[in-house]
């Protein structure tokens, strides 16, 4: 069977959900398995584990790997990088030891004993190049850009009070969560995100209570900013030579920034049309066919709507505005349009601000991968 959505996978990695058994049971009552991906690993070994354990658990109990969270580490432990963080905090009592604690983390990074011992003999590694002649030159940039004064400002005014509540509360995984998203999404849109809280455990009302971590400012959702403006640049451009564009953008719920770039695009005269979960997959590929018939230059969406079974070979510009950090997202989306039957050569550019948050997702992304 082809299992096409390599993220499915890995999300039932730590978990034996119910499609993790449909999928164990599946391969179990066959006498032959294919498994075709595009994405194998997101930068992980771990990443391999449930597969490994789908097409030959045998193998992976004679190892020595249970199925589940232990066997997991144990894996990572024997085939991943690890770091092991300890952080010593010194104790205000003379007579009292120091308290230590130790955090092990995964990181990107795989040892060649995991080819050798468990992919070599099974696995055939296959690139577009190997089977498709003539493709097309390929190319990827990172387009960085300066913030606009006010915006850069008003960054760092969040910047420093999320640090600061960062410190105040270290380690609760809320004001974490909401700092950085907070951090990617004001630059793309600093206007109405309202104040961001965290929450924490209070002893005295025995229940979680939540604190303000900033409020950050609200500058005018009449100007074009930097991105915005570089945008509309690579779209003209692409709309003059008659390229289309395809564009990925990450905050699509509340704080929508789809809308917020079609309507900037359609403003500046570039024809444009967004793609939402309320087209169903098996509907998407004539969405496209329809909006090409109507003379769209520009398609926003968010990357995983178009990552797996689509083939975006009218969109040889592909930029994405923000990127999220699944490295199976990315490197599924950003192979839309460089596919068997392009003829045009397929450019994928990564806009961000400099000096900021989204310069370091980009940089973890890139180690990842």
């Amino acid at each position: 069977f082809k299992y096409g959505l390599a993220d499915e996978v890995h999300e039932a990695k730590a978990t034996d959900t119910a499609q993790g058994n449909a999928l164990g049971k599946l391969a179990g009552a066959v006498d032959k398995l294919i498994v075709l991906t595009g994405t194998l690993t997101g930068g992980m070994a771990s990443d391999v584990f449930s597969i490994l354990y789908r097409i030959d658990a045998q193998r992976m109990v004679a190892h020595g790997y249970e199925y589940g969270e232990s066997g997991i580490r144990a894996f990572a432990e024997t085939y991943g990088v690890l770091e092991t963080i300890t952080t010593i905090k010194p104790e205000d009592n003379a007579c009292s030891k120091a308290s230590i604690t130790r955090q092990v983390k995964q990181r990107p990074g795989a040892s060649p004993l995991l080819f050798g011992q468990f992919l070599m003999d099974i696995a055939a590694f296959v690139s577009l190049e190997d089977i498709a002649a003539n493709l097309p030159p390929y190319a990827e940039e990172v387009v960085t850009l300066p913030m606009d004064p006010l915006l850069a400002k008003a960054y760092a005014d969040l910047e420093t009070r999320i640090s600061e509540a960062l410190k105040e509360h270290r380690g609760n995984p809320s004001v974490i969560s909401t700092a950085l998203n907070a951090l990617l999404l004001y630059p793309d849109r600093p206007f109405g995100i309202g104040a961001l809280y965290g929450s924490a455990y209070d002893p005295e009302t025995r229940r979680r209570e939540s604190f303000l971590i900033a409020e950050p400012e609200d500058l005018d959702e009449g100007v074009l900013y930097a991105k915005e403006r570089k945008l509309i640049e690579i779209a003209r451009d692409q709309a003059r030579t008659g390229r289309r564009l395809q564009i990925y953008a990450t905050y699509t719920n509340k704080r929508d920034v789809l809308r917020r770039l079609e309507s900037i695009l359609t403003q500046a005269g570039i024809r444009t049309a967004v793609l939402t979960v309320q087209v169903p997959p098996e509907q998407r590929e004539a969405w496209y066919e329809r909006q090409l018939a109507a003379g769209v230059q520009a398609f926003i969406c968010h990357p995983r709507l178009v990552q797996t079974g689509l083939d975006l070979l009218a969109c040889p510009e592909i930029v994405w505005y923000q990127t999220g950090y699944s490295t199976f997202t990315l490197r599924q989306a950003s192979r839309r349009s460089w596919r068997i039957g392009q003829k045009q050569p397929v450019n994928v550019r990564f806009l961000c601000y400099g000096n900021t948050a989204q310069v370091g997702c980009l940089r973890l992304m890139g180690k990842k991968l």
